[in-house]
């Protein structure tokens, strides 16, 4: 897996939201719809404050992941025999329920 890049955040905050506009997913580049859930990281890096929008996939698949991985998913790394439930995320369309309920954090 990836590690991250630079220093861990002086303080961060996950929530998951509802979007009220278009957004577009920073790992994958999806867009994320109004009315879709959402997952939004906001903190303080190296001292400036910045925020970023994860869809459920990518945010089921950061939460399966070690701490400290890279946001943006796109690192080149191959995960090997990665759990079924993640597996399957390869293949969820928006709409679709999340496999083993990973977007009801």
């Amino acid at each position: 897996m990836c590690d991250a890049d630079g220093d861990p955040p002086a303080c961060s905050k996950i929530t998951f939201r509802t979007a009220r506009k278009h957004h577009e997913c920073c790992a994958c580049g999806e867009t994320i719809r109004p009315r879709d859930r959402y997952r939004h990281l906001s903190g303080v890096w190296g001292g400036y404050p910045q925020s970023f929008a994860h869809c459920l996939r990518c945010a089921a698949i950061l939460a399966a992941l070690p701490d400290g991985a890279l946001l943006e998913l796109d690192c080149g790394e191959v995960w090997e025999n990665p759990p079924p439930e993640i597996e399957a995320l390869a293949f969820w369309l928006p709409g679709d329920e999340l496999p083993a309920a990973q977007g009801s954090r």
